[in-house]
């Protein structure tokens, strides 16, 4: 490979070495201009990602070690808004930008993180760098994931709890989607799916979280799916029931913004929710709110993705491998959201009411990543069929 003006061994995305040269010392025509633009701006992005993963960036305290590279580069990041963002904002982006001169650009979700990326890369036309928590087996199937250079896995699987680090996810955010019930609406709160369905014995005014993945898997287990083996679900039970639940919700938030707010708002008194979404309204707005375990709904394999062909990839792995080593931050962010995050320190970081409210080590039903990809279709064109004849 060629590349003008600079001279450098940098590490390539498979890990191996390459050399940047100048072309014009391999004779190289002038007619290979725009080839040689290309190239030279994936060496650079190759090199930072280099520079980053030996600077061994922000170990016990920040450190500027390379940032230069950075400085004036962007990061476009697509998350879920709300109390979400805003840690991720306070405890990831904001310092990330002061220590290395990168610019992060948030974008918010007003739904499904798979469905945007997706129709970006369709249309060639793909801005996001990041996905702040997506579904790695949605994208992976169809090979719209870019795979983290080794030596970048190497880092974060020094940094963080085993089974936490693949070759394109670092798992963080998982989220279990439960039953919340404001006792200050609700004198009979539903504790599990059939009881959700069950409107006389259990009354009051209810929202379910509006994408195409938690709502059937909720529908499903009301159908009497097996909590334990809910994989495969069977669509047409699941589409059935939500028909006829359908009457009963007033509304169907999508954004997790929206979840809160209609908790907040008392437009309902039951919903089926996000459980770090529902442990903010707790926490600041409703404190006699109560989370209801049973039937929660817990996806595998979800974190910080890379879409392929990110324009930024190579800023994107530096903030990862950034992130790997912000052990008080990530706890901070896992105390703000009762979501996990990866680092090897945070059980011992968190306060023991937070640690008992993360979605681990609770009797909930698992999703099969890999069986729902193999869903995925029929699941979202059941879900949009559902949705726009309501």
């Amino acid at each position: 490979m060629t590349y003008p003006n600079r001279t450098a061994a940098v590490f390539s995305e498979a890990g191996s070495l390459v050399s940047c040269k100048d072309p014009s010392s391999t004779g190289s025509p002038s007619g290979t201009r725009e080839e040689s633009l290309r190239q030279r701006n994936a060496c650079i992005g190759a090199s930072i990602v280099l520079s980053f993963l030996i600077a061994g960036f922000g170990g016990g305290g920040p450190t500027t070690a390379k940032a230069q590279d950075l400085k004036g580069r962007q990061l476009n990041v697509i998350s879920w808004g709300g109390a979400w963002t805003e840690a991720s904002r306070k405890n990831f982006f904001e310092p990330f930008e002061k220590e290395t001169g990168a610019k992060v650009n948030v974008i918010l979700a007003t739904g499904d993180f798979d469905a945007v990326v997706r129709l970006q890369i369709n249309q060639g036309a793909l801005q996001i760098d990041l996905l702040d928590a997506g579904q790695a087996p949605l994208l992976r199937k169809d090979g719209y994931l870019e795979t983290f250079p080794p030596a970048l896995v190497a880092s974060l699987k020094e940094q963080s709890r085993d089974g936490m680090v693949s070759a394109d996810v670092l798992q963080y955010g998982n989220t279990a989607t439960v039953i919340a019930c404001n006792h200050d609406l609700i004198k009979k709160c539903p504790t599990n799916a059939a009881e959700f369905w069950d409107v006389k014995g259990f009354p009051g005014t209810r929202s379910i979280l509006g994408n195409w993945t938690a709502p059937l898997h909720f529908a499903a287990l009301a159908a009497g799916g097996d909590r334990k083996h809910l994989m495969p679900i069977d669509i047409k039970a699941a589409v059935a029931k939500l028909e006829e639940i359908r009457p009963h919700i007033k509304v169907w938030p999508e954004s997790g913004a929206q979840q809160e707010q209609v908790l907040v708002d008392r437009e309902v008194g039951i919903s089926f929710i996000w459980n770090g979404r529902a442990h903010v309204v707790r926490r600041d707005v409703l404190p006699n709110l109560e989370l209801f375990w049973e039937s929660a709904v817990l996806p595998s394999d979800t974190g910080w993705l890379v879409p392929k062909g990110a324009p930024n990839k190579e800023v994107a792995f530096a903030f990862l491998d950034w992130f790997g080593r912000q052990h008080a931050a990530q706890a901070a962010w896992t105390t703000a959201l009762t979501y996990p995050t990866p680092s090897k320190e945070l059980a011992s970081r968190l306060p023991p009411q937070i640690a008992s409210s993360l979605p681990v080590g609770k009797d909930i039903v698992m999703i099969d990543g890999a069986i729902q990809a193999d869903q995925a279709k029929d699941m979202r064109a059941a879900w949009q069929k559902f949705v726009t004849s309501r």
